[in-house]
């Protein structure tokens, strides 16, 4: 598989994603779910989110740079992996937030939730790291 278009899906699943996680963000802080700690949620979304979109826009400018015309390809088992693990993490940060209306209190649960995101976000930045900058 040519390397640049799995890491463009890749990317696009995580845009996605994260867009969707921000926007419910927004909409529960506008709608107070987050009883006047609005800095908590947004500073678990950062510390959860940020992570890996900055990881794949610095490959992608460090790529444009690159004038290497040689297509590279990664085997699709890598690809395969790095989405699945990708999609279970942001699967899982999206049903924490979707949780809130049914949590005692928004921000102990992500309190909580920090604990295994933490896990889940080391294993899917390795993975992430290791596609998005491995030579082939």
């Amino acid at each position: 598989m040519n390397k640049f278009k799995a890491q463009k899906r890749i990317s696009i699943l995580w845009i996605g994603l994260v867009l969707l996680i921000a926007s419910l963000l927004f909409i529960m802080s506008l709608n107070n779910k987050f009883e006047g700690n609005d800095k908590e949620a947004w500073k678990w979304f950062s510390q959860f989110c940020v992570p890996g979109i900055t990881l794949m826009l610095t490959t992608f400018i460090a790529i444009s740079q690159n004038k290497n015309e040689q297509e590279i390809t990664i085997d699709l088992f890598y690809y395969r992996i790095t989405m699945v693990i990708s999609l279970f993490y942001l699967l899982t940060l999206l049903s924490t937030l979707l949780f809130v209306p049914f949590a005692g209190s928004a921000i102990s649960l992500f309190a909580r939730s920090n604990v295994f995101l933490t896990i889940f976000q080391g294993i899917a930045m390795s993975v992430l790291a290791l596609f998005f900058v491995k030579a082939g």
